[in-house]
């Protein structure tokens, strides 16, 4: 089978602009009318952005952390402040906003194509980057992700060490892609290098955070309370169960919702540990895939852009194109019943919460398909026709 090489990334990224433009036009009608909520969820262009620049203080280029609250973590909360910087309105904001995501993107798929040659599409061409790109900041921690594994593979482990660390900063899950790549290198035995890589992580984590932490504890402890006294949303497993065993204590309880969506993580991470080692030769970075699937499983919060966390690693690590469509089709059947659940709560008509339920159950069987696939040949990937070979980019890429 000849090597999975494009002649360069300039089709992917002539792939990500469009989806991109498509996603933006989608977009297009709020400008116009406002951002209140009833027309951006009547035309699908709602986003998590716009409501920002009023109540997080962005209008007046306010501090977040130090001068006004913020639930997001700390480079997330730099991204938007960045961004309100000399805009006019809230439309100005937003479209600042969205340029510099479509920046991301772009970065993305061209990483991803110097590595796994046309399977950058996989990015590039998938629904959830059209309905998710512009719905919150996901991008940021995607695109730090992805550049930590390009780096990686090419053996600049501080510089993957620092953008996982940045990714951290902006979402807590690229943190867990620090032990298998330091794993991966450890096993090799260069100690050295995964001490250099988890190091350089945990420096890029504190820089971004330590100035706010020092300089205003309480605003910037914010994110973590609240993240913990959050409770379950609408299509995670635990509200599903919460429903099926009617109101009681468990999902109003945030603090044992919080032990037992830890407790699974580390479990359901231990259990493909425990499935994967008996193939000793099996690169150990690529386990990043599989516990970016657990941490979906098991968290008591799944917003609809989490998604995004998992596409680049289709193209990284699992090119099956069967299990790659039955994922984009279940997230994004799951999020468009989320969607209209939470329009009728609005009052905005009606909606069966059986229906929240049943998508939120496809999307958790495709998942598990998805570690069930990966298990059986850990890092050795598989498409439809069978094993699928690396670009040459790095020979420690299989």
């Amino acid at each position: 089978m000849a090597p999975n090489v494009a002649p360069g990334p300039s089709v992917a990224v002539l792939a990500v602009a469009s989806v991109l433009s498509a996603a933006f036009l989608v977009k297009l009608p709020c400008f116009g009318g406002g951002w209140a909520f009833e027309p951006p969820y009547r035309v699908l262009c709602y986003s998590d952005i716009p409501p920002t620049w009023e109540h997080r203080g962005l209008s007046d280029q306010l501090l977040p952390y130090v001068e006004a609250r913020n639930e997001y973590p700390a480079l997330t909360g730099l991204f938007m402040w960045v961004a309100s910087l000399g805009s006019g309105d809230v439309a100005d904001y937003f479209r600042v906003q969205m340029l510099l995501l479509a920046s991301l993107a772009v970065l993305t798929v061209v990483e991803l194509a110097r590595v796994a040659g046309r399977r950058a599409l996989y990015f590039a061409l998938a629904p959830s980057l059209f309905l998710y790109g512009f719905l919150n900041w996901d991008l940021l921690p995607v695109a730090a992700t992805t550049l930590a594994t390009v780096w990686f593979l090419r053996h600049k482990e501080t510089r993957a060490g620092i953008a996982l660390g940045l990714g951290a900063a902006a979402k807590i899950y690229p943190a867990l892609l620090v032990l298998p790549f330091a794993v991966d290198r450890w096993r090799l035995g260069q100690r050295r290098t995964a001490f250099r890589l988890g190091s350089a992580a945990a420096i890029a984590w504190l820089v971004v955070n330590l100035p706010f932490a020092l300089g205003r504890f309480e605003g910037w402890s914010y994110f973590f309370r609240f993240s913990a006294e959050r409770p379950p949303t609408l299509a995670t497993v635990w509200a599903v169960g919460c429903r099926w065993m009617g109101e009681g204590a468990t999902c109003s309880n945030a603090a044992l919702v919080n032990v037992l969506s830890l407790s699974s993580l580390v479990a359901g991470c231990l259990a493909v540990w425990a499935r994967c080692r008996r193939n000793p030769d099996f690169p150990r970075w690529t386990l990043g895939f599989p516990l970016i699937v657990v941490l979906l499983l098991t968290s008591k919060v799944y917003s609809p852009q989490y998604g995004l966390w998992l596409v680049p690693w289709f193209a990284l690590v699992l090119p099956d194109v069967r299990l790659f469509i039955a994922f984009e089709v279940a997230d994004v059947t799951a999020f468009l019943v989320e969607f209209a659940a939470i329009f009728a709560r609005q009052g905005f008509g009606t909606f069966p919460l059986w229906a929240v339920d049943l998508t939120t159950i496809l999307r958790v069987a495709v998942l598990v398909g998805c570690l069930i696939v990966y298990m059986r040949r850990p890092g050795q990937p598989e498409t439809a026709s069978g094993p699928a070979r690396a670009a040459p980019a790095d020979p420690s890429f299989r």
